[in-house]
């Protein structure tokens, strides 16, 4: 099935991506599994504190090496933070159970809304023909 994007949004409920996709035709609903990172920068011991609470949430989390400031080379550690399903950390219910006791930290892609995220991590470009193997006619 190919199509132009209508919609994209965070599916809370089903923790996927929903797509609305439009041929020539009809339009179709896709589901698709996301899993975004969130980047959270601390000392050793608050990138422990953050492991043990995220992992005791069976959240997978990863030390990587990154940029911080687009005006410097140096890489930091931080934490790599996978939910165990997509939210919108704009949302700030979802956002105070997810950050709940961590907000003298510093958190990176938190405030860039899931769907632009998604496209950005699937490398679409606004307003491009899209292909997907499965998806519900409407």
């Amino acid at each position: 099935m190919k199509g132009w994007i209508l919609d994209i949004y965070p599916d809370p409920r089903s923790g996927k991506m929903v797509i609305w996709i439009r041929d020539r035709r009809n339009c179709y609903k896709v589901r698709e599994n996301y899993d975004p990172v969130y980047y959270i920068n601390s000392d050793e011991q608050g990138i422990k504190k953050l492991e043990d609470h995220y992992q005791k949430k069976d959240f997978r989390t990863d030390r990587v090496e990154k940029k911080t400031d687009i005006h410097s080379s140096k890489e930091e550690e931080l934490l790599a933070v996978h939910p165990r399903k997509v939210f919108d950390p704009r949302d700030h219910i979802q956002a105070l159970k997810f950050f709940r006791g961590f907000d003298n930290y510093e958190f990176f892609n938190v405030d860039i809304p899931l769907d632009q995220r998604y496209l950005v991590d699937q490398d679409i470009k606004p307003l491009s023909l899209l292909k997907k193997k499965t998806a519900g006619r409407i």
